[in-house]
C-alpha cells in the first residue's frame, strides 16, 4: 500500500521535464509493486478513486492509476458520533469542510 506519494511535475513549465518526472514516478510505483509482489503482497492500494466526472485533475490521476491495470474496489468509511463529544467533533469537522476560505 502506498502511504505517501508525491510528484513535482506541476512545478515545471517545460514539457519534457514534466514528462520525465511523470515517467520517473511511474517507474518508482512499478518498482514498489515488484518488491511487494516478491514479498508475497497480493494487492497494491493507490489510495482512493475519484468517482466524479467534473474534476479534470482527479480524472488524470485516475488515468495514471488505470495505467497499471488492476481493479477498482469500493470500500466505504463511515464515522458515527455516539457520545456528545463525538457528535460535536463530527459537526465541527462538517462545518470546517463546508466553510469557504
Amino acid at each position: 500500500m502506498v502511504l505517501q506519494s508525491a510528484s513535482l511535475f506541476r512545478s515545471s513549465q517545460v514539457s519534457s521535464e514534466r514528462n520525465a518526472v511523470g515517467r520517473a514516478n511511474r517507474f518508482l510505483h512499478f518498482q514498489d509493486m515488484l518488491v511487494f509482489k516478491a514479498a508475497g503482497v497480493r494487492r497494491y492500494d493507490f489510495g482512493g478513486w475519484y468517482a466524479g466526472s467534473a474534476d479534470i485533475e482527479r480524472l488524470h490521476i485516475n488515468r495514471f492509476k488505470e495505467g497499471f491495470g488492476g481493479h477498482v474496489i469500493g470500500y466505504f468509511t463511515c464515522e458515527l458520533g455516539v457520545t456528545l463529544l463525538g457528535k460535536s467533533v463530527l459537526k465541527l469537522d462538517q462545518l470546517r469542510r463546508s466553510s469557504v476560505y
